[in-house]
């Protein structure tokens, strides 16, 4: 069982390695900006050719040594024993490669990042949240050990879904002793039970790597009322407490101010229930009478960064058009939340500011 394992192991780690070796490579040296999300797809697609071989390793087990019959329990610990050596000699030749002849990869992947942020519209503020990010991702890659933990997080999910899916489409893995007995197959259901959860869990992790990690959205509103009056009165963070619909949820959480209410520095700082959480606003720009940005920094329920900013434009000398913006980044695996995150809060914004409306114009 050893050499079975080890072979096909083995044969399935060089084929997977072989084509993260040519696409890091070509992307490291390649001219030019270069195609990362295609790239991706390369190296999950050779992923999935080279996990195939764990079928192939299993029944060739089955057949050649085990006359024919295999249970679930012990073909899953051939398929993960052979996954987790294919990982290996991924993982290794991924940190040989990289700390002896790609070692300035991270840095080009940040550098392409960066540019594209910039070309895409988004704010001063964002840019910089983003670049001290990245900043922080070539500094941690550097380190072997972080390095290689997150590129086996990188493949071993996808070896274990692809090995579920595998004795799922077989049910010749158990033999007749195990269905007769009453006590294995319960513990079998419990056992097949937390493996769908971690291959659900696993799914999610596999879908995270493939989803945008930024959230933007934007709501706009006419309200009946002079641009400078509009400005004077959203520029106040205490006035929030009067038409957010995030600190409404919560009215009796606890506040803490620090500077001057309207001007650049000032902080609103918070803590409360599990509806409020704690975080804290910081004006970080005003343009007066235009716009004023500011950045909130959630540390509960969930650690987030976001870039605010509102926008007051004269529609005519007594309506004025207010754009909301709230833009940030989510860290995998977080980032599968994007969707439902960005769906909540194009909500919130949508009701805050037909209460601000209210507000202003009575």
């Amino acid at each position: 069982m050893k050499k079975n394992i080890i072979i096909y192991g083995l044969i399935a780690g060089i084929v997977v390695s072989i084509s993260m070796l040519f696409t890091v490579n070509y992307i490291s040296h390649c001219k030019g900006n270069v195609d990362f999300d295609r790239s991706l797809v390369i190296g999950y697609a050779s992923m999935l050719i080279a996990f195939s071989l764990v079928y192939v390793g299993i029944r060739n087990y089955r057949d050649k040594y085990n006359e024919g019959v295999i249970s679930f329990g012990k073909a899953f610990k051939i398929g993960i024993l052979m996954v987790l050596i294919a990982s290996t000699l991924y993982v290794i030749a991924w940190l040989i490669d990289y700390y002896f002849f790609i070692p300035d990869f991270a840095e080009k992947y940040s550098a392409q990042t960066l540019a594209q942020l910039k070309t895409s519209g988004a704010s001063q503020i964002e840019i910089e949240k983003q670049t001290k990010d990245m900043a922080n991702f070539v500094r941690m890659m550097k380190n072997p050990l972080y390095n290689a933990m997150m590129t086996y997080i990188e493949i071993l999910p996808v070896g274990l879904v692809v090995t579920l899916i595998d004795l799922k489409k077989k049910r010749a893995w158990e033999n007749e002793q195990e269905q007769n007995n009453i006590k294995n197959n319960k513990m079998n259901i419990i056992f097949i039970i937390l493996l769908v959860v971690a291959g659900i869990i696993a799914l999610l992790l596999i879908i995270a790597l493939f989803m945008k990690k930024e959230h933007y959205v934007n709501r706009e509103i006419i309200i009946n009322t002079p641009r400078q009056k509009v400005f004077d009165y959203v520029k106040l963070l205490k006035n929030q407490d009067e038409f957010n619909k995030h600190a409404m949820t919560a009215p009796d959480r606890n506040r803490e101010f620090r500077g001057t209410d309207g001007t650049v520095g000032y902080i609103y700082a918070w803590s409360g229930n599990k509806d409020a959480g704690v975080g804290e606003k910081e004006i970080k720009n005003i343009i007066e009478g235009k716009r004023i940005e500011m950045e909130i920094r959630f540390v509960k329920p969930m650690a987030a960064t976001a870039c605010i900013i509102m926008d007051t434009e004269s529609v005519s000398d007594n309506q004025t058009k207010v754009h909301w913006s709230n833009a940030g980044t989510l860290k995998y695996p977080l980032n599968i939340l994007v969707p439902m995150l960005e769906k909540n809060v194009a909500k919130d914004m949508d009701i805050s500011l037909s209460t601000l409306k209210n507000i202003l114009e009575k």
